[in-house]
């Protein structure tokens, strides 16, 4: 399987655990993107399937609504557990995440947010 279909899978996979997540928790979608202080739009992307959410994204979920964050991955085949997107990250490193100390797990989100942010200033 490669990268698309990988990352079709888990936008699939993610928007289905957000729906139900929602529908458990019973609020509107406005409500659920500000919870997780995201933009309507951006999160209604994230909702339906069509984009990728940030890990601080799922890690601030999990941390709202007590999920393990290798949750969001679990449905994944083995096989297709392997580098996700373009920014290396690994999802197998994912399932020891939970096993982190509170602080460890902040500073982890932090490394990964300002990561992101230079990747993204040297691709413009």
């Amino acid at each position: 399987m490669d990268k698309k279909a990988i990352e079709k899978e888990l936008k699939a996979s993610i928007s289905g655990k957000l729906k139900h997540l929602r529908t458990k928790i019973d609020i509107s979608l406005e409500q659920f993107a500000e919870t997780v202080n995201m933009d309507f739009s951006s999160f209604h992307q994230v909702y339906s399937g069509k984009t990728l959410p940030r890990l601080s994204t799922l890690w601030q979920i999990s941390s709202l609504y007590d999920i393990p964050i290798q949750d969001w991955f679990k449905d994944l085949d083995e096989k297709n557990k392997i580098i996700l997107n373009n920014k290396g990250l690994n999802v197998l490193m994912l399932q020891n995440f939970n096993k982190l100390q509170q602080s460890e797990k902040e500073f982890l989100v932090k490394l990964l947010v300002k990561v992101n942010v230079k990747s993204r200033k040297h691709k413009h």
